[in-house]
């Protein structure tokens, strides 16, 4: 997307005590774990707060399982488009099936698939 000149952020969490050191040397991204997490599983970071209260046109989740911690922030995004793989939870304006190949690439391949389809011009 950056290099088509769209400006993005991205955050992770990382389902474990301690966020690997080679996630922590991607520049741009922002990540939280388990020791970034109250009692009750939200999100504790300053980044995250402040990603939540951000109007984003798009939201991508690019999770493959269903963890509290994202869906805490997907579902308190006030983001105008939501876009997840499918499940029973109800946050997404668009939710793609990837029972066939439950792969990030593939659902990443199925997004944009579905987003040029979706995609229209503004009148001239």
């Amino acid at each position: 997307m950056e290099s088509k000149s769209i400006r993005t952020d991205v955050i992770g969490y990382v389902s474990d005590k301690q966020i690997p050191d080679h996630y922590l040397l991607r520049t741009g991204f922002n990540f939280f774990c388990q020791k970034d997490l109250t009692w009750y599983f939200k999100p504790d970071k300053a980044f995250v707060d402040e990603f939540m209260r951000k109007k984003y046109d798009l939201l991508f989740d690019l999770s493959l399982r269903n963890l509290f911690p994202v869906n805490y922030v997907v579902t308190l995004s006030p983001s105008t488009f939501k876009i997840g793989r499918f499940r029973d939870l109800d946050q997404y304006d668009l939710m793609i099936d990837i029972k066939n190949e439950k792969t990030v690439p593939y659902l990443i391949n199925q997004i944009k698939h579905y987003l040029s389809i979706l995609h229209t011009k503004a009148p001239a």
